[in-house]
Formats: structure tokens, sequence, C-alpha cells
């Protein structure tokens, strides 16, 4: 089990609410975990002063796929499987689309 310090944790719905919280000193973005929270109970160097997590994952604007002048607008949230599986991405960047296939299991 993990022996993690004291911290807050806040779950802003808006990019504007989370921007506002993650300008305050001693504040991460959190959008999986993967090396947050096993560097807080290490006691990483990366991590020492975080006091406030703030969890993006709710971020609608985030997410997704969109054609943006005559490109791709790729949300930081966006999983593999959208990425996998949008058709602007099959036809536009049809390696992209691969690559993405073969990340991760589908679930």
């Amino acid at each position: 089990m993990l022996d993690l310090p004291a911290f807050r944790y806040l779950r802003p719905t808006s990019l504007a609410a989370a921007l506002t919280v993650l300008a305050r000193p001693g504040a991460r973005a959190y959008a999986g975990g993967t090396d947050l929270l096993p560097a807080l109970a290490a006691r990483g160097a990366w991590v020492r002063g975080v006091r406030t997590i703030v969890d993006v994952k709710a971020l609608a604007e985030a997410r997704g796929v969109a054609r943006r002048r005559g490109g791709l607008r790729i949300g930081a949230l966006t999983t593999a499987h959208a990425l996998a599986t949008d058709p602007h991405v099959v036809r536009l960047v049809p390696v992209l689309a691969e690559a993405a296939r073969a990340t991760g299991a589908p679930a």
C-alpha cells in the first residue's frame, strides 16, 4: 500500500478553474497517476512541495479530435482508442491511427 504525504485533491470541471488552481504554488496536474502517485509515495525529487493535486480528467476541453485550419487539434486527454477510430485521424494521419491501435490494451 502506498504511503502518500498529505495533499489537497481538486477536480475542476472547467479549463478556467483548472488553470487558476494550477497557477498556485505546489499544484500539479493529475490525469492518470502512472507517474505522480508512485513518485509522491517515494518522495521523489520532482514532487517535493506538492500540496494540491488537480485531477484534470473531467475537462471536456482537453479531450477529442477536431479539424482546425487545415490540420487537427488533438486534446491532451484524448485516448488512444479515440485516435485509432476517429475518421479525421484515420483519413488525414493514418500512421497516427495505426500507432494508436498498437498502443496498450483495448480496455
